[in-house]
């Protein structure tokens, strides 16, 4: 697997690196969607290393349809959720 310049964090070169270059992304409003989280709990879950941002050159980022789908699938709970 590539090594990575901080947790969480990928660059599209990574994805080359690791044979993933035509993975699916997702921006953050749709990988919120996809949570059915806000996209600030989208960034918190980011922040936490729960979701890996792939960056894009140009600085913007993305999240891989994979991952999200993963988590979804774990039934993994919401940060801050109660119950």
């Amino acid at each position: 697997m590539a090594q990575h310049s901080a947790a969480g964090v990928l660059t599209v070169d990574d994805m080359r690196d690791t044979n993933a270059s035509d993975a699916q992304l997702l921006t953050k409003a749709q990988a919120a969607h996809r949570l059915a989280v806000s996209e600030r709990t989208v960034d918190r879950m980011a922040a936490n290393g729960h979701l890996t941002r792939i960056f894009l050159p140009g600085g913007s980022f993305r999240f891989g349809v994979a991952d999200i789908d993963a988590l979804v699938a774990s039934g993994a709970r919401r940060p801050g959720s109660e119950g």
